[in-house]
């Protein structure tokens, strides 16, 4: 046998510091565990924010960007209209057909009034 049996109170120090070591790591894996996921789920959600924040970005970027080209060609369209209002007046038609030759030169060319 090892010895007489001591009380459950009385163990020696080396024994219970053992035990206390053991027992810590024992005791808390489960929080060492809650810790390391947390952080890693903060990391993940940190990825995640930051991502969009780009893609927030860029599409801001873009959004500028069709908006430039949207001024641009209404500013284009605006200005044809104006040369085709100008090209198709009665009074530019006369002086081109007179300039062909389709009609006299001191002749009068008249449109009949739209229906």
């Amino acid at each position: 046998m090892s010895g007489p049996r001591r009380p459950a109170g009385q163990e020696s120090a080396a024994v219970a510091v053992r035990r206390q070591k053991r027992g810590l790591l024992r005791r808390h894996w489960l929080s060492a565990a809650l810790i390391f996921s947390c952080v890693g789920l903060t990391v993940l959600v940190g990825r995640q924010f930051l991502s969009a924040q780009q893609r927030l970005q860029a599409a801001r970027v873009r959004r500028a960007q069709l908006e430039a080209r949207l001024d641009d060609a209404l500013h284009t369209k605006k200005a044809l209209e104006a040369h085709l209002a100008k090209v198709t007046s009665d009074s530019n038609m006369e002086l081109m057909a007179k300039s062909l030759g389709y009609a006299y030169p001191n002749e009068r060319v008249f449109q009949a009034p739209p229906k």
